[in-house]
């Protein structure tokens, strides 16, 4: 989630904690001015390099921009209309050709707190090393915001590079999909996370196999077998390779991420969740959680549904084996806030009882270890669970 990302100057050790961006006092226009501006220059520093990020004419149009950042630079929205929906911006994300990956990345490390331009710091990124198949880049940069009513305002404002294909120069659809948020569900209050955790939980749940198992070095370590997976950098992928069948079971063993495989096509992945096709505007709901709720009541087997909420459940307040992700960093009550939100709707939607209270009680007073395994649960299990837990958003 926006605003949260902690980051280290790998020269001086120096940790900075991302800030959430005040629009409605900073102001859209002034925003998009100051961030357009601070890309531009940031994409004409690149080419140092050897060649530029990013085509201006995607930069103008707000082409590059991902999550709610996408609707907040789009040159086509009413300022009123974003600044009711988003009093505050928790981070930029941008999305860059993935054969930039290493050069950003070194690009980065040396400008580590150095000026970008006289308004803009870097600060670090929350990366001590690059990694093979890393999916993004999330850093800190300081911008000087000048205000008439209030005068200069530095924010550590949270940048996150989103590696992606480009198709004729442009991010393609399966990039955009993947880290999308919708303007309909920001004026329901739905933050854009719950679109992709419903999508894991969909996915999760049509694709597990009930008579697998998933082994390591012949130790148990999955059953069932949660065979396909909703990932928002790969796709819809198989998670595992079958190395045994019989009648009764079929045995797995885990691939690691790079082996992956994943279907990006837009409506081959709505296939997979509905088995059949898009239909008249079946495909623009798709790219909403209130959207693919609306789906999920048209097409998807209400036997499922049980299953499907739990998973829900769990990826919003599972403790154990490992605890899902804070949504809100050091703020126990916002990050309540903003999951209840979406499983509020999803509830309502289907006439479902609420479960939440339960995990809630467990999860909130160990609210900041997120990350931490605690040595005395099962590694079999830990293990298991950390299969199904890729990405962060």
């Amino acid at each position: 989630m926006g605003g949260n990302a902690i980051v280290q100057n790998h020269f001086t050790q120096e940790t900075f904690f991302a800030e959430k961006i005040p629009l409605q006092v900073i102001t859209r226009p002034y925003f998009r001015q100051t961030i357009t501006n601070f890309i531009v220059d940031f994409n004409n520093l690149y080419e140092q390099t050897g060649s530029k990020l990013w085509d201006p004419d995607l930069i103008a149009s707000g082409t590059i921009y991902n999550g709610s950042t996408s609707f907040i630079m789009n040159p086509n929205f009413d300022d009123d209309e974003i600044e009711a929906v988003k009093p505050y911006v928790g981070d930029i994300d941008i999305v860059v050709p993935k054969e930039n990956r290493e050069k950003l990345f070194l690009f980065l490390r040396d400008y580590e707190g150095k000026d970008i331009t006289p308004d803009v710091r870097y600060l670090g990124c929350n990366k001590p090393e690059l990694k093979p198949g890393m999916s993004q880049i999330n850093c800190v940069f300081q911008i000087l915001f000048r205000i008439e009513s209030i005068g200069e305002l530095k924010v550590n404002c949270q940048v996150d590079f989103e590696f992606a294909d480009f198709i004729d120069g442009k991010p393609s659809e399966w990039a955009r999909f993947g880290h999308s948020s919708n303007l309909k569900d920001a004026k329901a209050g739905i933050k854009a996370v719950h679109h992709k955790y419903l999508l894991r939980a969909l996915v999760g749940t049509m694709y597990t196999d009930k008579k697998g198992v998933v082994v390591m070095n012949g130790v148990i370590l999955a059953k069932p077998a949660r065979v396909k997976i909703f990932d928002v950098s790969l796709g819809i992928c198989d998670q595992f390779e079958i190395i045994d069948q019989t009648q009764d079971q079929t045995t797995y063993r885990q691939l690691q991420r790079f082996q992956f495989t994943g279907e990006r096509d837009l409506k081959e992945v709505f296939r997979l969740c509905f088995n059949r096709y898009p239909q008249n505007d079946d495909l623009d709901k798709f790219w909403s959680f209130v959207g693919l709720c609306e789906l999920m009541g048209k097409y998807t087997n209400p036997e499922l549904l049980p299953e499907i909420h739990q998973r829900y459940l769990n990826l919003l307040w599972e403790s154990s084996p490992e605890r899902t992700q804070e949504l809100e960093r050091n703020n126990p009550t916002l990050d309540l806030d903003v999951k209840l939100k979406g499983y509020e709707y999803f509830i309502q939607f289907f006439g479902l009882e609420d479960l939440h209270e339960p995990l809630i009680t467990d999860y909130y007073p160990g609210f900041g270890t997120y990350g931490k395994c605690n040595l005395a649960e099962s590694f079999k299990a830990f293990v298991a669970k950390k299969n199904y837990i890729h990405e962060e958003f």
